[in-house]
């Protein structure tokens, strides 16, 4: 799943010095044991002004789909490759000026198999201080999460539904993934009336790391009746599937 984190902080003055991501929000490797490989993080400080100063933070990434996010430290799951990757942790950029930041990622040579993955939280080191011609404001701080995922062999391919159910308009399908391969599952809602097909809505796909679990929201727009719908996911050449009747 990716995430843009957004942190309010209750200030003197409106942020000015405020940084830009323009690289991805995720990054995916497909490594073996021993093997070594490098990216970069592409920053721009929209500020044409003055310099900011910029820390990137490494944590473990987990998602719940109940919509939760947890950052623990780096290292905590044993999923984690937070310790595998190398980059600097604070530079300035300087006023209105693009930065790329360069990243190196070895992977232990142990026996290992599946998807391992951490994040690297990017932010402006200090927020402006304030000054007597702005007495008051919301500075808002700006963290982005960019995830790093490395594949180390195939790993298992794995998905279990967890919830099926109705809200108003909406098929709310919660998903867990119970192997060892990150995944980015597909939803497809094949819909069914009297026996005859009527309509397919092909949904959104969302990045689901294992041990993890994620929801997808999608509305329906059917009129009053009995309807059969299959549920699909579509992940890495394999489907998941299950059956519903519902009645609007």
């Amino acid at each position: 799943m990716k995430k843009l984190l957004v942190i309010l902080l209750f200030m003197a003055i409106p942020c000015s010095a405020q940084v830009v991501l323009l690289s991805p929000l995720s990054e995916e490797f497909e490594l073996k044991p021993g093997a070594k490989a490098t990216g970069n993080l592409n920053i721009k400080n929209k500020d044409e002004n003055v310099a900011v100063e910029v820390q990137i933070r490494q944590a473990d990434y987990f998602t719940s789909a109940d919509g939760t996010c947890r950052f623990p430290a780096p290292g905590i799951s044993t999923r984690s490759n937070a310790s595998w990757i190398d980059l600097p942790t604070l530079f300035t950029i300087p006023a209105g000026e693009k930065a790329t930041i360069p990243y190196a990622i070895k992977v232990p040579r142990t026996k290992l198999e599946g998807s391992y993955w951490s994040v690297l939280l990017i932010s402006a080191k200090k927020a402006p201080e304030a000054t007597r011609d702005s007495p008051i404001g919301i500075a808002i701080k700006l963290e982005y999460a960019v995830q790093i995922i490395t594949h180390v062999g195939n790993g298992t391919a794995d998905l279990e539904f967890l919830c099926t159910r109705l809200k108003e308009d909406f098929l709310i399908v919660d998903v867990a993934n119970t192997g060892t391969r990150t995944l980015r599952p597909q939803l497809i809602l094949e819909i069914n009336k009297n026996g005859k097909a009527i309509k397919e809505i092909i949904g959104k796909s969302h990045i689901s790391h294992p041990g993890c679990s994620v929801r997808y929201s999608t509305q329906l727009e059917l009129m009053p009746g009995n309807y059969e719908i299959s549920v699909i996911l579509s992940a890495g050449g394999q489907l998941w599937g299950r059956k519903l009747s519902l009645r609007f």
